[in-house]
């Protein structure tokens, strides 16, 4: 986009097509540093997350994403078993390291 093209968008258009909180979700759906093009279906994207996070709050069901969410958050996990013998699990801190020699 550029000013002298003329398809500069604005937030002021953009408040005027959809509320400010789904114009700030789509913004913050970007990372700042990379490159990127507004298309209104990010906008539409973010109308939709956001219509979703709220029905969530409202009618305090979830949807089907936060429950496989859930689901997975309550899957026990067990440690691996190291590979090689050079390698000794530490009896306090983070799992395998390799042996010192």
């Amino acid at each position: 986009m550029s000013k002298s093209l003329g398809n500069l968008v604005f937030v002021e258009e953009l408040v005027a097509r959809a509320e400010p909180a789904a114009v700030r979700l789509a913004l913050l759906d970007q990372h700042y540093r990379g490159d990127w093009e507004w298309h209104d279906e990010t906008l539409s994207r973010a109308q939709s997350r956001l219509a979703t996070w709220r029905s969530t709050l409202t009618t305090g069901r979830a949807s089907t994403v936060i429950d496989d969410v859930r689901r997975a958050s309550t899957t026990t996990w067990t440690a691996r078993r190291p590979c090689s013998p050079s390698m000794k699990r530490r009896s306090r801190g983070s799992p395998w390291l390799p042996r010192r020699r």
